[in-house]
Order: structure tokens, then sequence, then C-alpha cells
């Protein structure tokens, strides 16, 4: 394997012994938790590594070519979203962000919908023409909460953006 993120030693990707593709979290501590259902082609499992460490381990089943790009996504984004948790957090955190993003890897999607794709349209539209011009771009990247599907598009500060956009 290699290091996933230069800012953290605990990610981790790797080719498991029948070459599919995995990233994994190595925490120096024995974490007891349970692991989420694995879904689509991506299992999940967390087990002890030795003695004294643990491991959560994502594997992609899949050697769809877009699967693994979108595999390669979702690694960068858990590394960046869980390297501030301690290690006894970090696990239900990886685990919490995988979930949010199950739809993205779901191997039949075929791109978005009509009405998603138009709503995409708008968050990106109120990124580059509004907030952009008031923010940095790594900050404005942050503020939008992306694939969660909460019930805000954009976040920040004490301030809440819900973007409704429509075709006319």
């Amino acid at each position: 394997g290699r290091q996933l993120y230069q800012n953290d030693e605990r990610f981790w990707v790797s080719l498991n012994e029948n070459g599919h593709q995995q990233f994994f979290i190595h925490v120096k501590e024995i974490v007891e938790i349970k692991s989420i259902d694995s879904f689509a082609d991506i299992e999940v499992n967390i087990c002890k590594y030795n003695e004294s460490s643990s491991r959560l381990i994502c594997t992609l089943l899949s050697a769809d070519k877009e699967m693994k790009q979108k595999f390669a996504i979702v690694a960068k984004d858990i590394a960046y979203h869980c390297e501030n948790d301690t290690d006894r957090e970090i696990f239900v955190n990886a685990q919490t962000r995988i979930e949010s993003w199950a739809n993205f890897l779901k191997p039949t999607r075929k791109g978005l919908s009509q009405s998603e794709f138009v709503g995409l349209w708008g968050e990106l539209y109120t990124i580059s023409e509004i907030l952009m011009e008031y923010h940095k771009p790594i900050d404005v990247i942050r503020f939008w909460i992306g694939p969660e599907g909460k019930k805000q598009d954009i976040t920040l500060n004490s301030v809440a953006i819900e973007v409704k956009t429509s075709m006319s």
C-alpha cells in the first residue's frame, strides 16, 4: 500500500490479494464498532490488525473504470473530511461519509436525472457568480454540502442557503 493523504498517516490505498482497489484507515488502538452493511460493489470491514491497532478497510469489488474513478474520489473525500477526527471517532465518521456517497457509488447510475442536473447547475451558478466574489475558492468548496442530500446546499458560519433552480 501507499499513503493516501499527506496530512495524515492513517489513510492508505492498496490492492488486495484479488487485485481489487481498497483504501484503509489504520489506527493505533483497538476500536470495536460494527461495520456498515456493504452495498453495490463496495465492501466495508472493520477488523483488529494486531494486538494494538485496528483498520477500516473499504474495498471496491468492481473492475469498471468509472467505478474506480468514483472510488478514488470518495477515498480522498473521506481522508480530507476525517483528518481531524480522533482514532476513537474516525471509523464512525468515515462510515457516515461512505454512506453519504452511496448514490454516487451505484454502478448502474447513468448520470444525473434532469431535475438533479438543473439543481446542480443552480448550486454551481450560485457558487461561481455570488460566493466566489466574496470568499476564497477553498472556503467556497467547504461551504458546499455536496452529495450529502441535506436540507441546505451551502452553509457558511451562521448562514444556510438552499438553492432552488427551475428551467424557464
